[in-house]
């Protein structure tokens, strides 16, 4: 079976994500292929919204913007992370290739906040992983800070008898010279190869900025009854993949008083942790409110001595400034505990980034805002 994902406009002006599932079959003497199935839709976007984009029929293929990035990683390639299977289990990236399709902007209107994407993803294997973590850097834009990282938390289901494999792929970006950050999920489905001890995958999804994320798991959180709050979630989780079930809340912050590498009353607050179903463990972590004050430039050179602690529901994590360009700022966040505000109640491990603007843009003192995400374990 395969998956089917793009984006529609439809009668009313509305657009949004189509999604289905298909059956195919193949006849290699004829060089044909077939595939069958059924297809779904999912509004993101009134026609209201995205007025000034001027959306037509005839238009609205060639208005969508595409971007396709390749990257090759040398050998051995980038090792997964926290490896789940038999003993001596691990998995190697070593090229992927990315698609991505989102709505145009208008100047001084719409801004596109999601976009569907696909990943081809290869490389080799040893033993029977079945879920891992990946951390993957862009190419950098100067000496030591890359344009943007990406992680992603990938469970997967083996095939016994066919060396197939299904399952999910949640992760966050930061792009730490914009100050934005990002959540994304993604259906996988891949083949090993135990001769040659490679495999390869598509994942197919959608991403979202962080605070349109969370406008919209906020909405489906606030509908008072029950069956139809869960079915509301589900129609999101699958057309976008993003899981969207809020299994525990905290908030962090630094300890009053104190000030770490120039930076005082650092907060992430209302971090949310969102996984595929209530009870089950999260996959992604995400917030729209971090805020603190600055009483000088911050060291950007990631060392230990320059984390910021921060504590709240359970959780602790350190808080480590990237990149602080005198209008936006970036930081790498890392941290464990136990969750105890809601269906999720166990030890995770949540690591990913923050960022966003610094207010003023000049000086020698003030404030600083914005976004955060990452994955969580």
């Amino acid at each position: 079976t395969g998956s089917l994902q793009g984006l529609y406009l439809d009668d009313s002006g509305n657009v949004g994500i189509f999604y289905g599932n298909l059956t195919g079959r193949h006849d290699t003497a004829l060089s044909m292929w077939g595939a069958e199935g059924s297809a779904y839709t999912y509004q993101m976007n009134t026609f209201s919204e995205i007025t000034g984009l001027g959306l037509t029929p005839e238009n609205f293929a060639g208005a969508l913007i595409i971007e396709t990035n390749m990257n090759g990683i040398p050998d051995p390639g980038l090792a997964g992370e926290n490896v789940i299977g038999v003993t001596g289990s691990a998995i190697h990236l070593s090229s992927l290739q990315s698609t991505k399709i989102k709505l145009p902007s208008a100047y001084g209107g719409f801004d596109p906040n999601w976009r569907v994407e696909q990943t081809l993803l290869g490389g080799t294997y040893a033993g029977k992983p079945s879920s891992w973590t990946w951390t993957f850097n862009s190419p950098t834009a100067g000496p030591l800070l890359p344009e943007d990282t990406d992680w992603a938390s990938v469970q997967i289901t083996p095939s016994d008898t066919t060396n197939a494999f299904t399952g999910q792929m949640a992760g966050a970006k930061v792009k730490w010279a914009e100050g934005v950050t990002n959540v994304s999920g993604a259906e996988i489905k891949g083949l090993f190869d135990p001769v040659a001890t490679t495999w390869k995958a598509v994942a197919q999804g959608a991403g979202m900025e962080t605070s349109a994320f969370l406008a919209k798991a906020a909405d489906m959180e606030q509908i008072a009854n029950p069956v139809e709050r869960k079915a509301a979630q589900d129609a999101f989780m699958n057309a976008t993949k993003i899981p969207a079930v809020q299994v525990g809340q905290a908030t962090l912050s630094q300890a009053s008083g104190t000030t770490v590498n120039n930076l005082s009353n650092v907060a992430m607050n209302n971090v949310g942790f969102y996984a595929y179903s209530t009870g089950a463990a999260p996959k992604i972590w995400a917030t729209n409110n971090v805020s603190g004050s600055y009483s000088g430039t911050p060291s950007t050179s990631g060392l230990p001595a320059n984390n910021v602690p921060l504590s709240g529901g359970g959780l602790n994590a350190n808080f480590n400034v990237n990149q602080w360009n005198g209008s936006t700022w970036s930081a790498t966040v890392a941290g464990s505990g136990a969750l105890s505000s809601g269906s999720y109640n166990q030890p995770i491990q949540f690591t990913g980034g923050a960022a966003g603007a610094i207010q003023p843009a000049t000086g020698s003192t003030g404030s600083f805002s914005g976004t955060g995400a990452g994955i969580a374990k």
